[in-house]
């Protein structure tokens, strides 16, 4: 009776097909409404593929850390809104339906990727909702939180940013 119990907390192969589809929709409606969510805090705001950029990263990062920023949901630039005087940056986006602190890690890993190829990177997590600890690890490390209409650390995560480029 508990191996009965046990396989079915198990999702089904549909249940986790039909999961990892809407992450594939989320991700992809977070890159066509960039603006919406984004907009707020950046003027002139680009969504940028990594393709574009990419003989400035492979000059600058290894063969792991260039085809681990490949692997980044969301690249996008722009000018900070508030802030004229400050310079352009580049948002990391990670993309989930739940927000967990391997998205958040996964996030300053490839804003490092960013910065070490001399673009002033600010790391952040999107989704619908986020776990405690991936909303902690934000808070603490500055990482921008998108959870579908609220956002949270943008003036954190763009501080640190500045204060470690000497932007």
């Amino acid at each position: 009776m508990k191996q009965m119990e046990v396989e079915s907390e198990q999702p089904s192969k549909f249940e986790r097909t039909l999961r990892d589809t809407y992450e594939l929709f989320l991700k992809d409606y977070c890159r066509k409404r960039a603006e919406a969510y984004f907009g707020y805090y950046l003027r002139r705001m680009q969504v940028i593929s990594p393709v574009e950029i990419e003989d400035e990263l492979e000059t600058h990062l290894s063969a792991e850390e260039f085809w681990d920023l490949f692997q980044l949901d969301l690249l996008i630039t722009g000018q900070p809104r508030y802030q004229p005087d400050a310079p352009q940056v580049w948002l990391a986006v990670e993309i989930s339906r739940v927000v967990d602190r391997h998205d958040v890690e996964r996030a300053q890993r490839r804003a490092g990727h960013l910065s070490r190829a001399g673009y002033v990177s600010v790391p952040a997590v999107a989704g619908e909702q986020a776990t405690e600890g991936a909303e902690a690890l934000a808070r603490e490390e500055g990482v921008l939180l998108v959870l579908g209409d609220r956002t949270s650390f943008w003036e954190r995560a763009l501080e640190q940013t500045l204060a470690s480029t000497g932007g």
